[in-house]
């Protein structure tokens, strides 16, 4: 059921003439680089957030995770590749 449901809904979708237009414009307006959480280290030395370029979190790589020293005003960059490493950029 699930496709032949399919199939008559995206021949309709398809039919609309400004439809490409409409996502375009929802892609441009949500499509804006994300921060995830924000975490401090036990001993609240060290504050870590990550950004993800397109918008989903951890979905999509690579994305960048800051690591701001608290106590000593440094902040050091990596990027998380997705492959269970972390680079120093």
């Amino acid at each position: 059921m699930g496709k032949k449901q399919n199939e008559v809904t995206f021949g309709y979708l398809d039919k609309i003439s400004f439809r490409k237009k409409i996502q375009s414009d929802l892609e441009a307006a949500f499509n804006y680089p994300k921060y995830s959480a924000f975490s401090l280290s036990k001993d609240g030395a060290y504050a870590v957030v990550g950004l993800s370029k397109g918008g989903s979190g951890w979905q999509e790589y690579p994305s960048t995770i800051f690591r701001y020293d608290i106590t000593g005003g440094t902040s050091t960059v990596f990027d998380w590749s997705g492959n269970n490493t972390c680079n120093r950029i």
